[in-house]
């Protein structure tokens, strides 16, 4: 048994999902409709922007105290050549 636009409207008030918006549009001839599932909530966003940041920020420090002690160990290698 196939349900009317005010009766599948009217099934559809009552149903609070926040993680979800169901989009009902009538055309000529039938219903159709569209349903959008949130991908990301704020916690997944923040984890993941996080997680980012910090794979970034790590892989730049260690590269930063590499140059440093490469850079180090050249003047090291200077200094003792001159004695």
């Amino acid at each position: 048994m196939s349900k009317t636009a005010e009766e599948t409207n009217l099934a559809s008030v009552g149903q609070d999902d926040s993680n979800s918006v169901l989009i009902l549009t009538l055309s000529s001839g039938g219903i159709s409709s569209e349903k959008e599932v949130l991908v990301f909530d704020l916690a997944d966003l923040v984890g993941n922007v996080g997680g980012y940041m910090g794979l970034f920020l790590g892989a730049s420090l260690i590269s930063l105290l590499d140059g440093t002690k490469g850079l180090f160990d050249k003047y090291l290698a200077k200094k003792r050549r001159n004695f």
